[in-house]
């Protein structure tokens, strides 16, 4: 077992947080400081779940490895959150490979939480150009994210940028990218001051990134989680050192995704069973379905956990998201499945339409 302690670090919400945490992460990732576990500020149940989990500072329940250096957590999307054991290396080597794949070291805009991945990942890349990071007013919780916040912070960064010679980029969900993209005009220059915009953390439609597309923006769709240090597969393709699988085709010509490299994790805090069941060899055996194209690259469609029976046929309840948001009318789109005695199951979506849609007369919204 490790001698490298584990601490716990609670990110106070807004700039001074992120300051702390970017101050602390050389030497963390040095092995010169104890391995940390980054967690948020609050609401106090989930933290305590977390706590729960990860076990910080608990001299009964030491580190797996003295190589260690953050113990991050998932988002649940698995169920119960886990602690996701990462190294300096797993870390580093995802940062240098997306600068690799982007074209050098740029200034970013942090609009994420960095006790997440994709926010931690934004640090990371930051400290290795030794280009300060940008971080929103409302970051980590300080305030309600607003698309008005996101268009000055990007005027003010692509000011500091254009000073000093460097490219500009940003990590968003694909909910930020929607609401930023409801501002119409107001968001003419936005998109298009950034020489990169990473859109990750959940499936995003190809409506969306049409849109963006139009009004400027350079987008990079990216697949990955923190079992593998961020988004390691960009618009369908691995990055430098990483490979991606699909195994076995099923019924619906897709396969069960597994991803090789250098940011594959050592495995899950306090779980020997899940770290057997994911990780083998270096390799992370993802709960994802996709398939690849003629053209060798990517697509992931949905979990293997969202599948459901629908008159025998299985249907991927993301596949069905997807599909309803690239209609023109449609902003926002949640799929739901339930039983169903005829078919098995059914899915029911929830739709936001978008800003001035008008229901056809005579119909009323359910």
């Amino acid at each position: 077992m490790s001698t490298r302690p584990l601490n716990r670090l609670t990110i106070v919400p807004g700039p001074d947080g992120v300051m702390e945490l970017a101050f602390r992460l050389p030497r963390v990732l040095s092995g010169e400081d104890p391995a940390i576990a980054p967690l948020p500020a609050g609401p106090a149940a989930y933290v305590d779940r977390l706590v729960e989990t990860i076990r910080p500072e608990d001299p009964e329940a030491p580190l797996e490895s003295d190589d260690v250096a953050i113990v991050l957590s998932t988002s649940g999307s698995m169920g119960q959150p886990r602690g996701v054991l990462l190294t300096a290396d797993n870390l580093t080597s995802a940062a240098k490979a997306t600068v690799q794949r982007l074209g050098g070291p740029s200034r970013w805009v942090l609009a994420l939480p960095c006790h997440h991945v994709g926010g931690m990942q934004v640090l990371i890349r930051s400290h290795l150009s030794g280009i300060p990071v940008v971080p929103l007013d409302s970051v980590g919780g300080a305030g309600k994210w607003t698309p008005h916040e996101f268009v000055h912070a990007t005027r003010n960064a692509r000011a500091m940028a254009d000073a000093d010679g460097t490219t500009l980029s940003t990590a968003l969900v694909p909910t930020q990218l929607s609401r930023i993209l409801s501002l119409g005009d107001a968001i003419a220059d936005t998109l298009a001051a950034y020489d990169n915009i990473l859109i990750g953390g959940a499936a995003v439609s190809k409506a969306l990134l049409d849109q963006a597309t139009r009004l400027g923006g350079k987008l990079t769709a990216t697949y990955g989680m923190t079992e593998t240090s961020g988004g390691i597969i960009y618009n369908g393709e691995a990055l430098p050192g990483c490979t991606a699988e699909v195994g076995e085709l099923n019924e619906n010509e897709v396969g069960q995704i597994t991803l090789t490299g250098p940011t594959i994790a050592l495995g899950y805090r306090l779980d020997p069973e899940l770290t057997e069941k994911h990780f083998q060899y270096g390799r992370f055996l993802a709960s994802d379905l996709g398939y690849f194209d003629e053209g060798n690259k990517l697509h992931v469609v949905g979990r293997s956990d969202d599948l459901v029976q629908i008159g025998g046929l299985g249907v991927s309840v993301t596949a069905v998201e997807l599909t309803a948001e690239e209609h023109p009318d449609v902003a926002n789109v949640a799929a739901v499945a339930t039983p169903d005695e005829e078919w098995g199951s059914t899915i029911t979506l929830f739709v936001v339409p978008r800003i001035g849609y008008q229901l056809p007369k005579g119909q009323l919204a359910g």
